[in-house]
This record gives structure tokens, C-alpha cells and sequence, in this order.
């Protein structure tokens, strides 16, 4: 179904007199196609073997587009060296689907390095492969990841669009980023410190959604709130139920909207309002969790430590496939930290009220 919206789009391009240009990724190789669907006459497939169509072509004057695709899934070896054996034009576009020096955050498929990419002579680069959207050279050549056009889930949150490339007669390069999404995914803080009661909490849980939705640029909006601080309405949030009702209470009303805004999670941050510092200093129990908790925040090692610990089940087999996407970041690793120290302190601290 996905793949015949796409056409359908694409034909609408056609029919327009625009011409496309497609480079499969590990997402799409070209052996997970299906052979019955029919690309309309405008547009360029390229294959696996890098090649090259001509765009414009005005008396001495030609604007090349050079490409390939991937044919499986998982390519782990350099193409860039492919495009050096391609005839160029007077101005040369390259597409290819890519990890450029070496992104951690994305698998390393058709790995490269921005200078394999200034090698080519080619005057611009336009990159698949990472999802957030970075200029990673402005000019000679100009180098862009446009990222994806629509946000997906919570780790994709922001802008998503396209970068609209114009060129001029001197082949002068600029760029322009033009949103494309219809709904976009935020994390939010409301900082707890000086509220007191749960209906000055859901008061400015509703100042706080009314400024993130105007600022908005009137697109649907997800959110994810995160509730952090020491508060006196902690006590009262530990208890079975409550976050969900507050969370059903603002989507009955903010999800009929429009724009809506749906809060997908509400995580619950928050500690009673102790002494931290001084308690850290203690030679008991609590003092020695919240020792081990600073050390954990303040620096990487022991964090990237229990990170290992955590990800060991979960990388090799179907199962890491399936979760790699899903294992948590830095900073909601150390959200479960805190939110394991808030629940170990309030046990050790008001365990017959807990």
C-alpha cells in the first residue's frame, strides 16, 4: 500500500512535467520492490551500479544527476568511488543513500567521508541515510542531509521537510528548509519546584501545552511530558492513577483540536522535597545512593557501563534487530536512573506511606 501512494505521487510529478530522481536505501533495497509496479515516464531509477541522467540540457551547458541504489538491505562497502568513473556535466548532482563520516547513530551502510564526497568534483550532494537534517558542507561542494519529511515517533522530533536548492547563472548555490510534516513530536519539562497542589499542576500543564502548540507553526503536535523537581504534589503523583487521568483528561479535550495536541506519555520525574546535598554527605544508605547517582550523572564511563550491562541481551539476533531502533538514549537512560533513585529514596524514606 505504502509503495503505491508513493507512485501515485510520483506520477503526479510526471504528469506535471517534473521529473524525479530515485536512489533505493537499506529501507527500500531494490529487491524488496514489487516488479508489478510501474514508475511513470518521469521518473529516474538508478540501479546498482552508479550512474548518471541528464537533468537539463542547454546547448554547451548540462545538469547531471548521478546516483545508485542499494540492491539488499545491509551494503557496508564504500560506492562513492564508483561516481569518479562517471562523465560529468557542467553541473553535477550526486544522490546516494549514506552514513558520511561515520555517524554512531546510524547503522554504516555505504560508509564514506565527506572528502570521497569533494573528491568527485561534483557540486552538490544530496544524502539519505539520516533522519535529522544537517548542512554538512555549504559550498565546493555543498552537502546536505535534508532528513526525513515526516517525524516518526519520539526520537524524531522538531521540523521535518525538505531543502528547496537553488541555483544560479554564476552555478552559485543556495538552500532554503521548507517544512513538509503535518504533525511533529516534542519532549516538554514543566519544572515542579513551587507547585503545591495537583490543580496548580494541571493549570500549568495547560499554560505549557497552549505555548508549545502556538509556537507550532499550526502543525498537529505529540508531546511527551516529562514532570521533574522537588515537589510537595510528588506523594500524590506516586500514586496508581493519577498521571493516567491526568494524561485522559488533557487528551479528551486537546485531541479534538485543530491543530490537536495528544500527549502520548507523561513521565513523572519528581522527588519530595529533600535535602539532596545535604544528604549526599551522609555514611548511611540513602547517602551512599545518592553518592552512586551523582556519579552516574556527572560522568560517562560508569553510565556507558551500565549501558552495556543493559544492551547485552539485546544485540545480537532477531531480538536486537527488532529493539536496536528502541533502547533508550543518554538522557532518558539517565531519566530511569533518577526516577530509580526517586523510587528507592521514597522507599527508604517513607516506606510505610509509599
Amino acid at each position: 500500500k505504502a509503495q503505491r501512494r508513493f507512485i501515485d505521487g510520483l506520477k503526479r510529478l510526471s504528469d506535471a512535467g517534473i521529473k524525479s530522481y530515485i536512489c533505493h536505501g537499506n529501507h527500500d533495497p531494490l529487491d524488496g520492490w514489487k516488479s508489478s509496479l510501474t514508475f511513470p515516464d518521469l521518473c529516474y531509477q538508478f540501479n546498482s551500479k552508479c550512474g548518471s541522467y541528464t537533468m537539463l540540457d542547454d546547448g554547451n551547458e548540462t545538469v547531471v544527476v548521478h546516483g545508485v541504489s542499494y540492491p539488499t538491505r545491509v551494503v557496508t562497502k564504500n560506492l562513492i568511488p564508483g561516481f569518479n568513473k562517471l562523465n560529468k556535466g557542467t553541473f553535477n548532482i550526486g544522490l546516494i543513500h549514506a552514513n558520511v563520516d561515520s555517524d554512531p547513530n546510524h547503522d554504516p551502510y555505504a560508509p564514506c567521508s565527506l572528502k570521497d564526497l569533494e573528491d568527485t568534483g561534483f557540486d552538490y550532494w544530496a544524502l539519505g541515510h539520516v533522519h535529522n537534517r544537517k548542512i554538512l558542507k555549504k559550498k565546493s561542494p555543498t552537502v546536505v542531509y535534508p532528513g526525513n519529511s515526516q517525524g516518526r515517533h519520539n526520537r524524531e522530533p522538531g521540523k521535518k521537510g525538505v531543502y528547496l536548492i537553488n541555483v544560479d547563472q554564476y552555478l552559485g548555490i543556495s538552500y532554503e528548509f521548507s517544512p513538509t510534516d503535518v504533525l511533529r513530536w516534542e519532549s516538554i519539562n514543566l519544572d515542579a519546584r513551587q507547585i503545591n497542589t495537583l490543580q496548580i499542576l494541571e493549570d500549568e500543564i495547560e499554560k505549557l501545552f497552549n505555548s508549545v502548540l502556538d509556537n507550532n507553526d499550526r502543525r498537529n503536535l505529540v508531546v511527551r511530558l516529562n514532570i521533574n523537581g522537588p515537589t510537595e504534589v510528588h506523594k500524590e503523583l506516586a500514586f496508581g492513577g493519577v498521571l493516567q487521568d491526568i494524561q485522559t483528561e488533557f487528551n479528551d479535550r486537546w485531541g479534538l483540536q485543530d491543530p490537536f495536541l495528544w500527549c502520548e506519555r507523561i513521565i513523572d520525574t519528581t522527588s519530595n522535597p529533600i535535602n539532596r546535598d545535604k544528604m549526599s554527605k551522609d555514611v548511611d544508605f540513602t547517602g551512599e545512593l545518592i553518592r552512586l547517582v551523582n556519579k552516574i550523572s556527572d560522568g560517562p564511563d560508569l553510565l556507558e557501563e551500565i549501558k552495556e550491562e543493559s544492551y547485552r541481551p539485546v544485540k545480537k539476533g532477531k531480538v536486537g534487530r527488532l529493539l536496536r531502533d528502541k533502547m533508550p538514549t543518554d538522557g532518558e537512560f539517565l531519566e530511569i536512573v533518577n526516577q530509580a533513585e526517586n523510587f528507592c529514596l521514597d522507599a527508604l524514606l517513607h516506606g510505610d506511606d509509599r
